[in-house]
């Protein structure tokens, strides 16, 4: 009888362990728009030292206005997509990396030097939401012509990946 007591109260303990422990599992992403997008004005900005002007962007409210691969190159526009994450459990967070790869020779900042051919951002996100990942020409030395490719990873599988086409306006 003490045996049998001693398993139930183990397995009462192990039991809610076990729904904490589940296994994060992600199947896809999937685009649900992608084209050109208004950020307005409120934005924070921070520190993120893999990019090419050394900060990245938090928008607060993002609107739609096109759905097109092509991009007027001018300052102030912003393009990119709005995907959505399948997988498990759903309401889990999990780090996406979003990649973006810009037209050769690359991107050059004027202020370090540095010259970018890929820029590489980690985000967290949460399973079956659906979130934007963008791109917003801030100075002229940002606008390359060409194709801009825009790719979503979780650990080492590519989710997703998206070409623009950046052209003269």
């Amino acid at each position: 009888m003490k045996t049998l007591k001693a398993s139930i109260l183990v397995i009462l303990f192990i039991s809610p362990l076990s729904v904490l422990a589940q296994t994060v599992s992600v199947q896809r992403a999937k685009i649900v728009e992608y084209g050109l997008y208004d950020i307005g004005s409120n934005t924070t900005t921070h520190v993120e030292e893999h990019t090419q002007s050394g900060t990245a962007t938090k928008v607060r409210k993002i609107t739609f206005k096109k759905q097109t691969k092509n991009v007027p190159g001018t300052i102030g526009t912003s393009f990119g997509f709005r995907y959505l994450v399948k997988g498990k459990p759903k309401g889990q967070k999990i780090n996406l990396k979003i990649i973006n790869i810009f037209p050769a020779p690359g991107m050059t900042n004027p202020k370090t030097g540095k010259n970018f051919k890929i820029e590489k951002l980690v985000f967290t996100h949460t399973i079956g939401t659906m979130p934007f990942a963008t791109y917003t020409f801030d100075n002229d030395w940002e606008i390359i012509h060409g194709d801009w490719t825009m790719q979503v990873w979780y650990n080492e599988q590519k989710l997703l990946e998206i070409t623009f086409m950046v052209k003269k306006p």
